[in-house]
């Protein structure tokens, strides 16, 4: 079963995509920072998991900085969730794709 992560640090965001989720029936399990996830990645089908990750994240943490050390532990669909224009970001080669803050289900 696909299985479906979103690290971001704005509670508001994290709320409205369990909410969609939960309406749509996904598998959706949020963190509020990378480090939060890292403690618990074991427990994720990496072949089988989309991890979604916010550009700005607490601390001055960038989620495309961030990400790398998602990509190290073999997830290989790791996607940026940001509000900002995706011609203005440029994405590491261990990114899927780019997306918007509105959930995707």
């Amino acid at each position: 079963m696909e299985k479906y992560v979103l690290i971001d640090n704005d509670l508001l965001i994290r709320k409205s995509w369990e909410f969609a989720a939960s309406k749509a029936g996904i598998d959706l399990t949020t963190f509020s920072s990378v480090s939060e996830f890292l403690n618990t990645a074991q427990s994720f089908p990496s072949a089988s998991t989309t991890i979604y990750i916010d550009l700005e994240l607490d601390d001055g943490l960038l989620g495309t900085i961030e990400a790398k050390k998602i990509s190290d532990l073999g997830f290989p669909k790791i996607i940026l969730a940001t509000g900002h224009s995706s011609d203005s970001v440029i994405l590491p080669s261990y990114f899927f794709d780019i997306v918007g803050k509105r959930a995707p289900f």
